[in-house]
């Protein structure tokens, strides 16, 4: 971003004012170079695998914490049977499209209103989803080098109850 000048003209102007003797020798550009400072290279983090995920939502299912519910033993297990059929139903069909170990597997209950389980219980309330997580893509849910679990919770004021399974590999 600078003035083109003709090198002729330039020299003539600067003999007019008397800062170049008439008879000295042209001048001949040289390039200057500034002594580089080192910079700081970030260092690179090793490209790794790409990174895939799916996510499944199971509908209508409410969990809730066995521990603050009480109750008859009955009643408990026909909970659990429930939660556990509602996620074989949706599970039927869903093959997980890669096989990268370990998968990161979140569990994240949606809720209707404002009730939330304290962050203590909401690993017993997903036992049960868990386990059948685990025994549909087959393998041991204790398993850590195959599989990592986390727990989410959040709530919904519409009328959206379920557990979102997702998947990452």
């Amino acid at each position: 971003m600078g003035l083109k000048v003709n090198p002729d003209e330039y020299i003539a102007e600067m003999q007019r004012r008397g800062l170049l003797a008439p008879d000295s020798p042209r001048p001949v550009a040289v390039a200057q170079s500034k002594p580089v400072k080192p910079t700081k290279t970030k260092q690179q983090r090793p490209i790794g695998p790409a990174v895939y995920t799916f996510s499944v939502f199971i509908p209508g299912v409410v969990l809730k914490s066995e521990s603050n519910i009480g109750g008859q033993l009955r009643a408990r297990i026909s909970r659990k049977l429930a939660v556990k059929q509602a996620v074989r139903k949706y599970l039927a069909g869903v093959v997980i499209p890669f096989t990268d170990y370990p998968l990161q597997v979140t569990l994240t209950r949606i809720a209707n209103g404002g009730r939330r389980i304290d962050q203590g219980n909401l690993g017993n309330v997903f036992k049960a989803v868990q386990d059948m997580v685990a025994e549909h893509w087959g393998f041991d849910d204790g398993d850590r080098s195959k599989v990592r679990w986390r727990f989410k919770q959040r709530t919904s004021w519409a009328d959206e109850t379920g557990i979102l399974v997702e998947v990452r590999g």
